[in-house]
């Protein structure tokens, strides 16, 4: 008989060496980071534009239309709006150059 327990043995091994596996415990979640915001520049409000229907001599016209065309030409998309705009901030930010203009403009008719 105590061949056959013997062969019993052999047969089922795990029953007499193997204790009950423990449960794994989860691990605790990592805690996500506080997100800081990005430090944004503030936007400028969107003025609407308007039109603005003026008059120019036509040699100073072909000046800017070449100027724009310069742009185009280089792959950029400039307008000739863009480029007014662009000289009307420079006379805003740039009293050197509002007086050169002033000087100009009083002297011609």
């Amino acid at each position: 008989m105590s061949s056959i327990r013997g062969m019993l043995k052999q047969a089922r091994p795990e029953e007499d060496v193997l204790e009950p596996a423990p449960v794994p415990t989860p691990a605790p979640a990592p805690v996500p980071a506080p997100v800081t915001p990005l430090a944004l520049p503030a936007l400028d409000p969107v003025e609407i534009r308007r039109a603005m229907s003026t008059r120019m001599k036509p040699s100073l016209q072909k000046v800017l239309q070449d100027y724009v065309t310069e742009f185009k030409a280089a792959g950029y998309r400039v307008t000739l709006e863009m480029v007014l705009e662009g000289l009307a901030e420079e006379l805003r930010d740039d009293a050197d150059l509002r007086a050169r203009v002033a000087g100009r403009a009083i002297t011609k008719r």
